[in-house]
């Protein structure tokens, strides 16, 4: 998740106070600690989710060489290679 969608995914998903620009021109996020503690695990989820699903693509792929390193190898590299 980048910057952009970190920004989106706060504004949309959490309960949060404000957001304001400092006189440095730096993003304040002002959320209370349980609340910080629920967006974490929303972020974590539906990150594990879009990493599932890149590995179900990958089983279902018709190549040969993806079912020949079926060993969690070909999956663990795709999901790093996330951006």
């Amino acid at each position: 998740m980048n910057y952009t969608k970190f920004e989106q995914f706060v504004r949309q998903q959490s309960m949060h106070e404000t957001i304001y620009e400092d006189s440095e021109g730096r993003d304040i996020l002002v959320i209370r600690m349980l609340d910080a503690l629920v967006l974490y695990r929303k972020a974590a989820y539906e990150e594990r989710e879009a990493c599932a699903k890149l590995c179900e693509e990958l089983d279902k792929a018709d190549d040969t060489v993806y079912r020949e390193l079926s060993d969690g190898g070909v999956c663990a590299n795709a999901i790093r290679a996330r951006k």
